[in-house]
């Protein structure tokens, strides 16, 4: 999936998205979601010749030392010149950096001078904020709703103290063939597996203060379930 904007030649940008991360909760921050194989090409100042243009090539790739972190990384076109970081703005600002420095070298030889230029921050040079991208990602999540991860993030900031009767329950995203709520996996007779078929959470249904599962009828836990005001929202809680 991509796109192309050609609003001006000096703004020239496409961008291309390949999918949006389910195992980590670090390609997304409060604004934007990085989608892992995210290629941006745009034109930009040169930072060999600030009085040039030169096509850089952003790119959001899988940190292969963290394994769960996303690693930014810009090349000029012709792939001489490399930058990365943990996030955009440490890959722009060192290009803002160079172009400072030779910019800077050529106005003290021609004695030139003139006023400090403001840059784009590095979310806005790699796309994230243009409302193009931002739909191109949005129809690749298939969802205007953050994730899992940023969704129990969000309710354990909301509910430090559970409601009286409930306490909270810490869920392992990444091991989900458990009970979430006394971490056994085995089943029992008289207290099966319950699975939310929303986020595939996994509980006993003792545990979880619930009936025993009915074959054939959908299950969702208080993060999933709709309709219910109070319950709605305990993201992880369960009845004492």
């Amino acid at each position: 999936m991509g796109f192309r904007d050609d609003h001006s030649a000096h703004e020239h940008m496409k961008c291309s998205c390949r999918k949006i991360v389910k195992d980590s909760e670090y390609f997304q921050d409060e604004r934007f979601i990085w989608p892992e194989g995210y290629t941006a090409v745009r034109q930009f100042t040169s930072v060999t010749d600030p009085n040039m243009c030169t096509l850089y090539k952003m790119e959001v790739l899988r940190d292969a030392e963290s394994k769960i972190r996303p690693l930014f990384r810009v090349t000029l076109d012709n792939g001489e010149q490399l930058f990365k970081g943990s996030t955009p703005s440490d890959c722009w600002d060192k290009i803002y950096k160079r172009i400072r420095k030779i910019q800077t070298s050529s106005s003290d030889c021609s004695g030139a001078e003139g006023g400090e230029r403001i840059y784009k921050s590095g979310s806005d040079m790699f796309g994230f904020s243009n409302p193009e991208v931002v739909k191109l990602i949005q129809g690749l999540s298939k969802s205007r709703l953050p994730s899992k991860f940023s969704t129990s993030k969000l309710a354990s900031r909301r509910y430090k103290d559970p409601p009286v009767g409930y306490r909270p329950v810490r869920v392992d995203w990444k091991d989900l063939d458990k009970c979430s709520v006394c971490h056994m996996d085995e089943e029992y007779e008289n207290n099966l597996f319950l699975q939310c078929d929303k986020c595939r959470m996994m509980v006993h249904a003792r545990c979880y203060g619930e009936l025993e599962p009915v074959d054939g009828v959908l299950w969702l836990c208080n993060l999933c379930r709709p309709g219910l005001p109070t319950l709605h929202h305990l993201a992880a809680f369960v009845l004492l």
